[in-house]
């Protein structure tokens, strides 16, 4: 039991030096210290797991692992040729840049599905248009339109040029200051006084003048803007303009009598012909973007299935590896096959429905541990044991389930086999919950077989084995990859110290090639421990426990203490 003055340490000798590893309740304890040549301890740095690496296993950790594919394949994801955390990294980085893309992908499709909407009023918009085209009426319409644009820019000038004269005239008005009040120079005999009046005076006049100037130039403006009047009036443009609306107005009756109420409505029609037009275009590029974008999220779903497939290839050949000659355990990696309550599990979180049991018939009917029936029961059901052919096989089949999964999510379909409860509950996931379909795969599972007398014959499957034959399989697996020290908790149902020595202890001994140090303890007193080449077995009778050699530990490759 941990108390707050609960601390735990534990010496470590490595490459000559003595360290202490140390942890405490409180957290008042340095993690690692180094052992002076004064026998005193000074606190050196470094993370704890990567300088002193080291595997532990209890007894219950090794039979769940017997018995949970899942349990040991994690362990086989520890390991440093599979490095399924690094692998685990890429993945999580490139499905959320997947996600990401899809998300873009949904902005733009937003904005594109405007395109066809446009299209079909642009589409209207020149059948209207066709009626005054039809009618030979197009060119009335169009002179008319251009004439009476340069009518409002002629008169617009015309207002400038008015609105000149003014700011003339208000110049000539602002230029003339107020007379100077002559009472404050009080002095009529002095010069200088006398002066000053005469000053102001002078250039009073100066300014009148100039204001006569302005007022002038008003003048001059004005008769030239009438002048300018009169003989646009006059002209040919004139006379033009005066026929094209004489023409209008005729057009405008014949209309009538056709039953076109409003012959205005060309124009309005042509500015919208011209904004439909480049509304279009800006929607055609927004559809370019959405496929390139979309193109990226496609390429990035192909990423994300080679990484899957990469992670199951890791992971076999790390077991080759390791036990391509064990004589007595064998495993393979089945892709995309784990026990049928994980991929259950998996697939009930990716729905939303996790902790939940709901849908069962719909999603997998199971007959004596076997797939049958449901979305994961046909995606598992007679799979060949080929682990290629199955991939293959499975990924196709994977690929129809999900694009079901999301027809109906989507009430574009209703995929044969799924009934209507699952598919209201599917309509209920998010955009975001959909793409995430898209990148779910199934768990790996394994096959564990063993060879009972060694031989690397007759292997079996692990299911028909004792337990003890379990836990002796999966230890050997254990011992056989690594270079860390382990700490083994020996499990002791029918698995008898000789047991350990020959299908254990012995193919360590053969299968490293550093010096490993191994300790593997057990309930009753029957234990082993060693490093490469020096594994020793006991025996035990009636509480004593004696070595069958104990010669090999003439060396004392380092101190245990133990207690009954």
């Amino acid at each position: 039991m941990l108390t707050s003055s609960t601390a735990i340490k534990i010496k470590y000798r490595k490459d000559g030096a003595e360290f202490c590893v140390q942890w405490s309740q409180a957290g008042d304890l340095p993690a690692i210290t180094q052992v002076q040549t004064n026998g005193l301890e000074a606190e050196v740095p470094g993370d704890v797991r990567s300088r002193f690496p080291v595997r532990l296993f209890s007894q219950k950790q090794v039979f769940t692992m017997a018995e949970s594919q899942d349990a040991l394949l994690r362990v086989i994801d520890e390991a440093d040729s599979v490095k399924r955390a690094e692998w685990q990294a890429r993945w999580d980085q490139e499905e959320k840049h997947y996600l990401s893309l899809m998300a873009q992908c949904r902005e733009l499709d937003a904005q594109a599905s405007q395109l066809d909407k446009v299209r079909g009023e642009l589409d209207d918009v020149v059948r209207k248009l066709s009626v005054f085209e039809g009618a030979h009426h197009a060119e009335t319409l169009k002179s008319y339109q251009a004439k009476q644009r340069q009518i409002r820019v002629l008169d617009e000038w015309r207002t400038r040029w008015a609105n000149a004269e003014e700011h003339i005239l208000t110049a000539q008005k602002a230029i003339l200051p107020p007379h100077v009040d002559c009472e404050a120079f009080t002095n009529p005999s002095s010069e200088a006084e006398l002066g000053a009046l005469e000053l102001l005076d002078g250039v009073y006049a100066e300014l009148q003048k100039l204001a006569e100037t302005l007022k002038g130039m008003a003048e001059v403006t004005a008769g030239q803007r009438v002048d300018w009047e009169a003989r646009r009036d006059g002209s040919a443009w004139r006379a033009g303009v005066r026929q094209c609306e004489e023409e209008y107005a005729a057009l405008v009756e014949q209309l009538r009598d056709e039953g076109v109420d409003n012959p205005a409505q060309h124009s309005a029609l042509v500015q919208q012909r011209q904004e439909k037009e480049q509304r279009i275009l800006e929607l055609e590029k927004i559809e370019q973007s959405r496929q390139d974008v979309l193109k990226q999220a496609l390429e990035s779903l192909d990423r994300l299935k080679a990484l899957r497939r990469k992670i199951t290839r890791k992971r076999q050949e790390f077991v080759d590896g390791v036990l391509g000659s064990n004589l007595f355990v064998n495993i393979k990696i089945l892709p995309y096959q784990p026990e049928l309550s994980v991929i259950e599990a998996a697939f009930r979180a990716l729905i939303n429905r996790a902790n939940d049991d709901g849908f069962a018939q719909d999603i997998l009917v199971e007959d004596d541990g076997k797939p049958q029936d449901g979305l994961l029961g046909r995606l598992l059901k007679d799979i060949t044991s080929d682990a290629q052919s199955a991939a293959a096989d499975i990924e196709a089949r994977l690929d129809e389930m999900r694009t079901n999964l999301i027809a109906a999510a989507r009430g574009e379909a209703t995929p044969a086999g799924m009934k209507k409860p699952l598919i209201n509950h599917l309509k209920r996931l998010t955009p975001e919950q959909c793409d995430r379909i898209r990148t779910w795969f199934p768990e790996d599972g394994l096959q564990v077989s063993y060879s009972a007398d060694g031989t690397g014959r007759n292997f079996r499957p692990i299911e028909q084995a004792s337990p003890g034959q379990k836990t002796a399989a999966i230890l050997a697996f254990i011992l056989a990859y690594g270079t860390e020290p382990l700490v083994l908790d020996q499990p002791e149902d029918d698995l008898d110290n000789r047991l350990i020595y020959d299908l254990i202890s012995s193919r360590s001994d053969r299968s490293r090639s550093g010096g490993r140090s191994s300790l593997l303890p057990t309930i009753p007193t029957s234990w082993s421990t060693g490093t490469r080449r020096r594994f020793s077995k006991w025996h035990s009778n009636t509480g004593n426990a004696w070595s069958s050699n104990v010669d090999r530990f003439s060396r004392k490759p380092f101190g245990m203490l133990f207690a009954e």
